[in-house]
């Protein structure tokens, strides 16, 4: 998942997934991400951490966004896999 239309698509996805009961796997690689997070209004950084809470592991490429993952975005870490970017 990637910023802007990228969280729109990716929201309609994983709102039939979690409906339909689909274990939800996203990997978060945008990397402006937080910039794009930060500008939303209160209504869409609510959407976005909606997203990755419903999300039953998020793959990441690094620390940072392991730890914006459970600062911002209230995620348990044991949710999020950190996959180092080579």
């Amino acid at each position: 998942m990637a910023s802007w239309g990228s969280v729109i698509r990716k929201g309609i996805i994983v709102h039939v997934l979690a409906v339909l009961r689909v274990p939800i796997v996203l990997h978060l690689h945008a990397g402006d991400f937080e910039a794009f997070y930060g500008a939303l209004a209160p209504f869409g950084q609510r959407f976005v951490r909606g997203l990755f809470r419903r999300a039953d592991r998020l793959i990441v490429l690094g620390d940072q966004w392991r730890c914006f993952l459970r600062d911002v975005a209230g995620v348990a870490e044991r949710r999020v896999i950190v996959l180092e970017n080579a």
